[in-house]
């Protein structure tokens, strides 16, 4: 049997898979990209577009957050990512 540890060391966000992201991709492919799910943050509508805010964080203070414009990425920011 597999015991899972918890390691505080180990960082799932970093600046290689935050490298991956691709305008155009979709809130799923970020997930796997980021090996995380996302939580919305936020959801607008730009005259017939459907605008949403997602944050993917760790405990160490890490996150990235995204923008997606009918579940297409158009933008992506990170902080404090090794």
């Amino acid at each position: 049997y597999y015991k899972l540890v918890e390691n505080k060391d180990y960082e799932v966000l970093t600046k290689k898979r935050f490298g991956k992201l691709n305008k155009g991709d979709s809130i799923e492919v970020v997930s796997i990209q980021l090996a995380m799910p996302g939580k919305l943050e936020g959801t607008e509508m730009k005259g017939d577009r459907l605008v949403q805010t997602y944050v993917w964080h760790e405990n160490s203070g890490a996150n990235i957050r995204a923008k997606f414009i009918d579940n297409r990425m158009y933008s992506a920011e990170q902080s404090g990512l090794k």
